[in-house]
């Protein structure tokens, strides 16, 4: 059985509405609908939070779908690459930091050199 319809089940046998669950987990009804359907997939904050309201292990949750713990390892690889990519940004700044100090220091270095002749 998939996520979505792990959710559904366990949302009727807690005899909650959408708006019942939105509510609690301070989302819209639309976006417990798009859970529910398939057409999108909680984060993994709100999956915890989602597991708390159940009073179900986020294990019992994810069992058996495949495409949300594809979604989750892309979310992560995702994740990996910005990190490397405000890493690099980071490092490309302080080097454009560095030679913007050593122009400077040069142009006044010379300025310096060219007032004492």
């Amino acid at each position: 059985m998939n996520f979505s319809d792990n959710l559904k089940i366990i949302r009727q046998q807690k005899k909650m509405t959408q708006t019942d669950i939105a509510t609690q987990l301070h989302v819209s009804r639309q976006t417990i609908s798009s859970w529910e359907n398939g057409r999108s997939y909680p984060d993994i904050g709100m999956l915890v939070q989602i597991s708390m309201a159940y009073d179900f292990s986020v294990d019992q949750l994810l069992k058996g779908d495949l495409g949300m713990l594809k979604h989750y390892e892309a979310q992560s690889a995702n994740n990996r690459r910005q990190q490397r990519l405000v890493a690099i940004s980071y490092d490309l700044v302080v080097g454009l930091l560095f030679l913007s100090y050593l122009h400077y220091f040069f142009a006044l270095e010379r300025r310096h050199r060219d007032d004492g002749h």
